[in-house]
């Protein structure tokens, strides 16, 4: 980001608070483009864990699958891909203008059950979600294929052409513009 790495530090608001209000010496801060992250993330955060849906921002957004820590906090269901769909990328694709950063949570963390790498869920157990699609079917590649499908639309300018539905449908009443809006979406996948 202008000509600078990007240095990310995940850290409590007060810690962040604490460096912001530091007076003493900050040698190499200007040698970096210093962001903050925070769970849950906020709008132009780089946090990585979004509990409801993603958070539209000019600088960073995020888009994940669902997520369980399996440490008691409550899990975001991936609901058979359409939280990845629905409540991530579709908001990308309605955000009037792309931020400059998009970040997808995360390639490989099972862990907290974030990943969209390959993975056989099918024996998996207790709250852990096997990727399962709306249809039933077991899919390894499941949210691999959603992700790459995801970038491609991007790169073919997919957002400006999402933009055109989100204006025509602005025309007609709301009731009807969100069944069309997601019906279409769900045509792009």
């Amino acid at each position: 980001m202008n000509g600078k790495p990007l240095l990310v530090n995940y850290c409590s608001f007060s810690d962040q608070d604490s460096w912001q209000a530091y007076t003493g010496s900050k040698t190499n801060v200007d040698k970096f483009n210093l962001r903050w992250a925070h769970s849950p993330a906020a709008a132009n955060n780089y946090g990585w864990e979004i509990r409801e849906y993603t958070i539209p921002g000019e600088e960073v957004m995020i888009v994940m699958p669902g997520w369980n820590n399996n440490k008691g906090a409550k899990p975001v269901s991936r609901q058979h891909g359409s939280f990845y769909a629905v409540q991530s990328w579709n908001i990308v694709l309605a955000t009037p203008r792309l931020p400059r950063v998009l970040i997808i949570n995360s390639f490989n963390e099972y862990a907290e059950e974030t990943a969209v790498a390959p993975a056989d869920t099918s024996l998996v157990s207790g709250a852990t979600e096997p990727w399962i699609d709306a249809a039933g079917n077991m899919d390894p590649f499941m949210y691999w294929k959603m992700t790459t499908s995801y970038i491609q639309l991007l790169r073919d300018g997919g957002h400006a052409a999402y933009q055109r539905w989100i204006q025509l449908l602005r025309a007609i009443p709301f009731a009807i513009a969100s069944l069309v809006v997601v019906v279409a979406a769900r045509w792009k996948r």
